[in-house]
């Protein structure tokens, strides 16, 4: 009986543990090479060099760059640290590694960088989002707003610093 009851438990068990997230789970993408100017190069640098110093900063970490347009239709760029684990969000155009970090390319496409032929892999997270028993949605992709922000405006082909939280 002692030996029921404890493969009985160790299957029940099993079960829980097999539906929980798995964080490294993850689906290879290919997506476009992006490569950038020294103007963009030296934006970049002085987000590593500010970013290095919080303690949030891993040298492992991925980072967000989002084109959009401001209210008056300049060109903007976004530049956040998105951590290590990246969910698709279907919006990516383009990635390049630079210092050591992978930049994903969000938003409109912009001819402020150089889109090339060349694909590179990428590893986005899966996203487990789940409806546990009496229904507790179980989100997975919760933004981390504990990481720094920058917007830069592209003003007369020069980079300019509109926020940085």
């Amino acid at each position: 009986m002692k030996y029921l009851l404890f493969i009985v438990f160790f299957i029940s068990f099993g079960q829980h543990v097999s539906s929980q997230p798995d964080p490294n789970k993850t689906k290879r993408e290919y997506l476009p090479e992006i490569q950038v100017d020294s103007i963009f190069q030296n934006m970049l640098d002085n987000v590593l060099t500010t970013d290095a110093q919080e303690s949030y900063y891993r040298k492992d970490f991925n980072y967000g760059i989002t084109f959009f347009s401001d209210q008056h239709g300049n060109d903007c760029i976004q530049i956040e640290a998105i951590g290590r684990r990246v969910l698709k969000n279907g919006i990516e155009f383009g990635v390049m590694t630079y210092k050591g970090h992978i930049f994903i390319f969000y938003g409109k496409k912009n001819n402020k960088v150089n889109i090339t032929e060349k694909k590179v892999p990428f590893d986005f997270a899966v996203n487990q989002t789940q409806i546990l028993k009496g229904g507790t949605l179980l989100l997975d992709g919760i933004e981390n707003d504990s990481f720094s922000t920058w917007i830069f405006r592209y003003d007369d082909d020069e980079l300019k610093l509109i926020v940085h939280k």
